[in-house]
C-alpha cells in the first residue's frame, strides 16, 4: 500500500459514511444485517463470501417506532 495522503484520508471518511448510511438504510429496507466490503460495498450479510470491514445489524426499532406513530 502507498502513503496516505490527507486528502485521502478525507475521501475514506466521506465513503465511509456514506457506506455506514447505506448499510442502515439496507437493514431496514431487507429486515436483515449487512455487511461493509472493503470496497465500501453494502451486501446483505446472509449471502456475503469475504470479511467484511463491519457489520451492520437490523434492529426493528425504527420499524416499531414508525407503527406506533401512525
Amino acid at each position: 500500500m502507498g502513503v496516505i495522503m490527507e486528502g485521502d484520508i478525507e475521501w475514506l471518511e466521506e465513503e465511509w459514511e456514506i457506506a455506514l448510511q447505506a448499510a442502515h438504510t439496507m437493514t431496514r429496507r431487507w429486515k436483515e444485517d449487512a455487511a461493509i466490503l472493503y470496497d465500501f460495498s453494502v451486501v446483505k450479510l446472509s449471502e456475503n463470501e469475504e470479511p467484511p470491514l463491519e457489520i451492520v445489524r437490523y434492529s426493528n426499532y425504527l420499524d416499531r417506532l414508525t407503527r406506533v406513530r401512525s
